[in-house]
């Protein structure tokens, strides 16, 4: 019942029953010393009074009632009220989810940058090689990365520009790719754990420089005696930066420093843990060149820079086994050559 309609209730009530015994109590005293003659008369009256009380209990119930029936119906509309704020608040919360999912989604594409040309991927590798601490993952056709593309001044004119964005050391194509071989062995003498994977010296010739050699243009005068002369230079640089590792406190042991060669690779990978600074967390940088043996001369230089953790985490679990595959020649620790083998030995490997 409401409780504003309590009160006049009872009054009501109350009212009509004193009313009605003063109306009983006045006859009997009237008709008491005559009952037998006014007997009739007094049982009317008596169930008169009774019909006046009955009547107001029956308001009474009835206003109960008809106050109760309105609490159901306020009670119900304040479930309808509530059940669409819920359905509202759960309409709001799917929006958000998408919004949300949305955000993920954007702020994946905010910190995966799209590398589109040979130009942007080499200037993002010499880059990260610039940032690296503590860990490289490295996976490639060969240590002289960017050597076969010196005879393309397209990809020398579009790097200039890239590099003075990034704010590269060498903003000149022709000094960016020796700088980035000098980079590379400064850090194998300086950084804890150094992965690699190259192409053995047949699989560098029929896998990558003849293909190039076939697209014809600029590339039909690439020169494969040039190419493995330089490669050959570059692993003795690693040999040497191998040999001065302790010299930097840096840990010589198999777990620590190996390179693999290897027959073909899917892909060309470099990963890095970047060096920190103000007391930052731990971060990963990851480039990832969407070329492999397979796709070389056909490909069109294409590749992204992400530092997303479970993005750089499945890459790097994706170089490991490709490293550690045991198709690969290992030639890490004392096993590196000095230089490759003789030219005319490698000129006649199929």
């Amino acid at each position: 019942m409401n409780k504003r309609n309590v009160a006049p209730t009872i009054v009501t009530l109350v009212g009509m029953t004193l009313v009605s015994l003063l109306i009983w109590a006045s006859l009997v005293w009237y008709w008491a010393l005559d009952w037998a003659t006014h007997k009739d008369t007094m049982l009317a009256v008596f169930f008169g009074v009774f019909a006046i009380m009955a009547t107001a209990v029956t308001i009474w119930a009835s206003s109960s009632a008809q106050d109760t029936l309105r609490e159901i119906r306020e009670t119900e509309s304040a479930v309808k009220a509530n059940l669409q704020t819920v359905t509202s608040t759960l309409s709001h919360i799917e929006a958000a989810e998408v919004r949300l999912e949305k955000d993920i989604e954007n702020l994946e594409d905010a910190t995966r940058r799209n590398l589109n040309g040979f130009h942007e991927i080499f200037a993002r590798a010499y880059w990260l090689l610039n940032q690296a601490e503590e860990e490289i993952w490295y996976v490639n056709f060969l240590f002289g990365f960017g050597s076969v593309h010196l005879c393309n001044a397209e990809i020398a004119d579009k790097y200039k520009a890239v590099a003075g964005v990034l704010r590269l050391p060498q903003t000149d194509y022709a000094q960016a790719v020796p700088a980035f071989h000098r980079v590379l062995t400064d850090r194998i003498m300086q950084v804890p754990t150094v992965r690699a994977l190259v192409l053995r010296q047949d699989a560098l010739k029929t896998g990558v420089v003849d293909r190039l050699h076939d697209r014809g243009g600029v590339y039909a005068s690439l020169d494969l005696a040039s190419v493995l002369d330089k490669e050959g230079k570059i692993y003795a640089d690693i040999s040497s930066a191998f040999g001065l590792r302790r010299i930097h406190n840096m840990p010589d042991d198999p777990e620590s420093f190996a390179v693999y060669q290897t027959k073909s690779v899917p892909m060309q990978l470099l990963i890095t843990q970047l060096a920190r600074s103000n007391g930052a967390e731990r971060k990963h940088g990851c480039l990832v060149f969407l070329v492999g043996t397979e796709n070389v001369k056909a490909a069109a230089p294409r590749g992204f820079y992400t530092e997303l953790d479970h993005v750089v985490e499945v890459y790097r679990s994706f170089a490991q086994g490709l490293i550690e595959s045991s198709e690969n020649t290992r030639l890490g620790n004392n096993h590196l050559p000095e230089h490759w083998p003789p030219m005319s030995a490698a000129a006649g490997q199929p």
